[in-house]
């Protein structure tokens, strides 16, 4: 997916597919109860960004909104903003963040009665790098998985509209009071 930042294009390549061999992935490390081999019929996702200018220029950051859908439900039953564990109730929006920063995500399981679970992925910039907790969007997808039979079926990356960065605004907004999030998407008015 081609994106530009600061006059200089870039790229995001993504590795997408189902989740073959859990431990390669690291699930056999994170402390988990039950058998995480069930992880095998969920989706990995793996976004690495490419970008020509270095230092303080090349500093991005991922922001990833979950919704959940119950069986039926035109609308998500919930919708949160994604972060490990150890980052959540910060006020911190960054999935990852750095330089040429990597996302890498892969779900386990999904709470009984979801039907559906889709990650909407941001690939964000500061204007001025570092120094203000100002974030605009550069691109976006979708991806994630279907539940049907208690099987996880995954879902096509497709990549976002203007309305999808509305609604992750209005969560981001209420999980991190002290940042300002753009309007759009780059060429979108």
């Amino acid at each position: 997916m081609p994106f530009g930042a600061r006059g200089e294009p870039g790229e995001v390549r993504i590795d997408y597919g189902l989740n073959g061999d859990p431990d390669r992935w690291g699930f056999d490390i994170l402390g988990l109860e039950g058998d995480v081999s069930r992880a095998a019929a969920f989706p990995v996702l793996d976004a690495s960004v490419i970008y020509g200018r270095r230092g303080y220029a090349g500093i991005f950051g991922w922001i990833q909104v979950v919704h959940y859908w119950s069986s039926g439900a035109e609308a998500p039953e919930w919708s949160l903003l994604d972060a490990a564990p150890q980052m959540r109730g910060l006020g911190i929006p960054y999935l990852a963040w750095g330089l040429e920063p990597r996302l890498f995500d892969a779900p386990l399981d999904t709470p009984d009665g979801i039907s559906e679970w889709q990650a909407v992925t941001f690939l964000t910039q500061t204007p001025d790098g570092l120094m203000s907790r100002v974030v605009n969007p550069l691109l976006g997808f979708t991806w994630g998985y279907s539940i049907s039979d208690d099987k996880p079926t995954m879902t096509p990356l497709s990549q976002v509209s203007d309305g999808h960065w509305h609604e992750a605004r209005a969560i981001l907004a209420r999980e991190c009071p002290e940042w300002t999030f753009g309007e759009n998407l780059p060429g979108r008015a």
